[in-house]
């Protein structure tokens, strides 16, 4: 539900523009992937209450068929002292005995017989009140059943609507073929412009000698392990927000037949959201990239780094000792209402994919 209420905040900003872009289509994908998620939660109880129903049922029929038995004793019991109640049946029956020991065992049977009664009826009384007791049960996951069938029906009537504003922002970006091709191109070159960017700064680290570069030093390689410890477990660089387009190559969310490729993650979040380092580190850039409206920010952790794009109002320069968790800037926004960021991990050269070490949302 906090995923729901976090993409219905971001589709809201998007759709403020009245007209179909990206941004507003990825809010709509992530909300019908939240809410179907959701209606499979909201199944699964329901399969589980189905259980737990049938379990009450096939109790109640046991404990029903226990009373009837109880009942039963209960009556063999009464008829067997009707034949026995009067005091002086029970003197014959204690005086006939032919023993003095077959006296005691009588009048021990006699006691044991009445307390067995006692015993009898107390058994059928919390029989009883166990059968009450799972009667109510049964009643109340009854309630609850319908509850969630009732959020169910609600749950795909929103989602069928949201599947209907899907196919119409997908017909009507589809006539904007050649602007799309154009953002497609303009992105590649910015993903262009930040490699080339980490290797000179790579390059330049290996110009100087080996053991002064930031890596090799022993405080270095101490975070680099505690980087690579923390695999999983990386905080989220926004607190708000979903990935709107993954790591690696994927079908373009449009043009189908058009294949993109993403060397880190986009992050679709709220405007002015703030931006937040995920690891101790070193700033090593702080600039503007071509093709790209926002800063980047690069931060070295060791043999790592971490790249954060599309930001503004951006609060660190280059030489700034950062720690996990600080404020570097917020997301920026463009014309279409979109406020998404980008997000890399970078070991050397190598891209990785930043879903792995970011920690479960």
């Amino acid at each position: 539900m906090q995923k729901i209420n976090e993409a219905e905040n971001i589709l809201k900003q998007t759709t403020k523009q009245k007209k179909s872009t990206l941004g507003q289509l990825s809010a709509i994908n992530q909300q019908i992937k939240t809410r179907s998620q959701l209606i499979s939660a909201i199944e699964s109880e329901i399969d589980l209450l189905d259980s737990e129903i049938s379990e009450i049922d096939l109790l109640y029929d046991a404990l029903d068929s226990d009373l009837e038995n109880l009942k039963e004793e209960y009556a063999r019991m009464i008829y067997g002292l009707s034949k026995n109640n009067s005091s002086y049946g029970k003197l014959a029956f204690l005086f006939s005995a032919e023993s003095f020991n077959q006296f005691l065992m009588r009048m021990k049977y006699l006691q044991q017989y009445s307390e067995a009664r006692k015993t009898q009826v107390n058994q059928i009384q919390t029989v009883q009140e166990l059968l009450k007791e799972n009667r109510l049960s049964k009643q109340t996951k009854r309630v609850e059943q319908e509850i969630l069938l009732n959020e169910q029906i609600a749950e795909n009537e929103k989602l069928q609507s949201l599947k209907d504003k899907q196919s119409n922002v997908i017909a009507e970006l589809g006539e904007k073929e050649n602007l799309l091709i154009a953002e497609i191109e303009k992105n590649k070159r910015a993903a262009v412009e930040i490699s080339n960017l980490i290797d000179k700064l790579i390059a330049a680290e290996a110009s100087k000698a080996s053991d002064t570069r930031v890596e090799n030093t022993p405080e270095g390689k101490i975070l680099s392990a505690s980087f690579a410890e923390n695999k999983n477990r990386l905080p989220w660089p926004v607190n708000q927000g979903f990935i709107s387009q993954g790591f690696g190559e994927q079908n373009h969310p449009v043009l189908r037949q058009v294949v993109i490729k993403n060397n880190g993650i986009n992050i679709q979040t709220q405007a002015n959201e703030s931006v937040k380092v995920v690891f101790d580190g070193v700033v090593t850039f702080e600039g503007s990239v071509r093709d790209m409206a926002g800063s980047v920010v690069i931060i070295q952790h060791g043999e790592y780094r971490t790249v954060y794009t599309n930001i503004k109002n951006v609060s660190v320069k280059r030489g700034d000792q950062v720690k996990a968790g600080q404020s570097i800037g917020q997301v920026y926004t463009n014309s279409e209402g979109l406020s998404e960021m980008k997000f890399q991990v970078r070991q050397g050269a190598k891209v990785l994919n930043p879903e792995i070490w970011l920690s479960k949302k």
